[in-house]
């Protein structure tokens, strides 16, 4: 990930595994006012797609989550509550409900916040009509340069009963990169 003094970052993603899914590559550009690109590479294809507004409601690789679930999202278009506070996993949670100031995919989201180091813990998807549809678990945090960082984040989807389950691994923040590395050219290399 590159973030840079302007307010920008980018980020990409290789995938390793599973086999049916090696080479595939995800990149996403956020700019100052915290609105994302996205670029979706296939091998089989071997073509670079970039993701538009209207798709981000899309499944992203076939999974439980969207596009726009992976994203970056700008924190002043929602409005937020403080509903309660509740364990999760053990752990002291502030219990957030987040309402979009327009509503696209999400009627809200209610985050379980951690009060130790402020990462999510769980995350509840409202659809459109408000129907609880997905739920969201952030897990295995590690301290990665400073930034606590959950490695290990499930989506379960509650209206179908399938889980996705994301596990990232060789995380490297700010690295001094260069970027040239976050473009569509690079995507095909498959690292």
């Amino acid at each position: 990930m590159l973030f840079r003094s302007d307010g920008t970052s980018k980020s990409i993603i290789f995938f390793k595994t599973p086999a049916d899914v090696k080479g595939t590559s995800f990149l996403v550009w956020t700019d100052e006012n915290d609105h994302d690109r996205q670029w979706l590479y296939l091998p089989a294809l071997q073509r670079v797609r970039q993701i538009s507004a209207s798709g981000k409601g899309e499944s992203f690789m076939g999974t439980e989550f969207t596009f726009f679930d992976m994203g970056s999202h700008d924190v002043d278009d929602y409005t937020y509550k403080l509903l309660k506070e509740e364990e999760v996993g053990g752990e002291a949670c502030h219990v957030i409900e987040a309402l979009p100031k327009k509503v696209e995919f999400y009627s809200k989201v209610v985050v379980w916040i951690r009060k130790g180091n402020f990462v999510p813990a769980r995350a509840d998807f409202f659809d459109v009509k408000g129907q609880f549809e997905k739920q969201a678990m952030f897990t295995n945090v590690k301290n990665i340069q400073g930034i606590n960082t959950p490695t290990r984040i499930e989506m379960a989807n509650k209206l179908n009963g399938r889980t996705t389950l994301i596990e990232l691994s060789n995380i490297v923040y700010d690295s001094g990169l260069k970027d040239d590395l976050f473009t569509e050219r690079y995507m095909t290399r498959g690292n």
